[in-house]
């Protein structure tokens, strides 16, 4: 194994306001409820493009399917300036089947960017296998309702927020999360969010998580930090990032400027469109009570295997 630890020197006041957009993109690439966006369009089988009204290069791109509960899929974000150098106002998302074939799918999409633009609500909710919330002030109740089954209640309408879902079972456990508005399932609940469990194979599991909702108004604000790292543990225009390393194949560490030990950790890989890898965070105080900093990062194959993999990653508090 190879250990790679690059330092960045630490801002010396870190700005936590951020630039927070949104994008709701259904099956056939139509934007829905998505003021942020300029235009969206599937370019080929779970192909898609996103543009939106201000250059997103450099942000952190994390995305989720929103598609059903019954099919689970991975979704994959690209900068469109990889591609093609003049597309800074584009995102490309290429969304997979369990198996990693390409296949049609609705999904959030968030940006997060380093300056403050459009203020948004962010909501967040850390879920015990249980289906007890923790650290969760934005919460009213969550239960499990079946196998890999929750519902998340909150505090206000989340029916038309961003749902950003992230495992935290454990660096072994490659679990696939998708999530569902509340009211794609009963239109009196708007302030619900459903969540589905599954491992690798597809089959429902119990298992943590975090579950991070982005809104159009800003009425909670929160700090979130981000960082981009690529596989080999460099990082990437991320200020708020004070180290990171790999420590394994596809083990890392990341490094804050400041504690996030109760943070929503959300992660989505960013290796390639044809290489589908699963992403899974776990915050750093699990495995040292000091690393409050700290939030630790696995990546694995579509099969659950560990493999090196560039990825984003966004912390949220409150």
């Amino acid at each position: 194994t190879t250990s790679q630890t690059v330092s960045v020197q630490p801002a010396e006041a870190p700005d936590v306001s951020r630039t927070i957009l949104t994008a709701r993109i259904s099956s056939g690439g139509s934007a829905v409820n998505s003021p942020d966006v300029v235009s969206a369009t599937q370019t080929g089988v779970g192909a898609y493009r996103v543009q939106f009204n201000q250059p997103v290069s450099t942000y952190a791109l994390v995305a989720t399917s929103t598609t059903s509960s019954t099919s689970p899929q991975m979704v994959s974000t690209i900068a469109g300036t990889r591609l093609n150098i003049a597309w800074t106002d584009i995102v490309v998302v290429r969304v997979f089947d369990a198996d990693g074939n390409p296949q049609n799918g609705s999904f959030h999409l968030k940006v997060v960017g380093p300056a403050a633009g459009a203020p948004r609500t962010v909501l967040h909710a850390r879920v015990s296998t249980a289906g007890t919330p923790h650290h969760s002030p934005d919460v009213v109740n969550a239960v499990r309702t079946g196998v890999g089954a929750y519902r998340v209640e909150f505090g206000q309408p989340v029916s038309t927020y961003a749902l950003l879902a992230t495992s935290t079972t454990g660096p072994t456990s490659s679990q696939m999360i998708t999530t569902v508005a509340g009211t794609r399932l009963n239109t009196a609940w708007t302030n619900k969010v459903v969540v589905r469990v599954f491992d690798a194979n597809g089959n429902p599991q119990d298992g943590s998580f975090h579950l991070t909702v982005v809104g159009p108004t800003a009425a909670a604000p929160r700090t979130v930090l981000y960082a981009r790292v690529g596989s080999g543990g460099t990082v990437h225009n991320a200020p708020d990032v004070v180290s990171a390393t790999r420590t394994d194949d596809g083990a890392y560490r990341v490094v804050f400027n400041q504690s996030v030990a109760n943070y929503a950790l959300i992660a989505t890989s960013t290796t390639s469109s044809t290489s589908p890898q699963m992403v899974t965070t776990i915050a750093g105080t699990r495995f040292n009570t000091a690393w409050t900093d700290v939030v630790v990062v696995r990546v694995f194959d579509s099969d659950g295997n560990p493999q090196n993999g560039s990825f984003q990653l966004t912390a949220t508090g409150g």
